[in-house]
């Protein structure tokens, strides 16, 4: 493993608001994406939930992280809890609702874990084509 740069952190966790979960910041980022909201939309909604801008653009980075490693379908690919919290539950309700990946990026396909359902999955290098 190497080493992380001076002045450099893996923490990608952030300050929230007594009133607010994680799962709360995931349904935001997640269901504005599905509608197809723009960005600036979904950070003024997290921000008049209590996140500081620079909170609000990095939940939604990590919330669609967590979809992109879902996507994979690979288990290794999952985030830590402890340093990566929204990434972490993105991946997680990715996971259990693998359609919610097709609705937000269709070009993805689903993961082969919804083989199991029906669903066909696309193999891992066709998501650069």
């Amino acid at each position: 493993m190497t080493s992380i740069p001076e002045g450099w952190t893996d923490d990608m966790s952030i300050v929230l608001p007594s009133a607010l979960t994680v799962e709360m910041v995931v349904d935001v980022v997640l269901g504005g994406e599905a509608r197809k909201a723009s960005c600036d939309l979904t950070h003024a909604k997290l921000v008049s939930l209590g996140l500081s801008e620079g909170d609000a653009h990095l939940a939604h980075d990590r919330a669609l992280g967590g979809l992109v490693r879902a996507a994979t379908g690979n288990p290794a690919n999952e985030p830590s809890k402890e340093k990566d919290p929204v990434a972490w539950a993105s991946y997680r309700r990715c996971s259990r609702e693998p359609a919610l990946i097709a609705a937000i990026r269709p070009d993805f396909g689903i993961p082969s874990g919804a083989a199991a359902n029906g669903i066909s999955a696309r193999k891992w290098w066709q998501f650069w084509k």
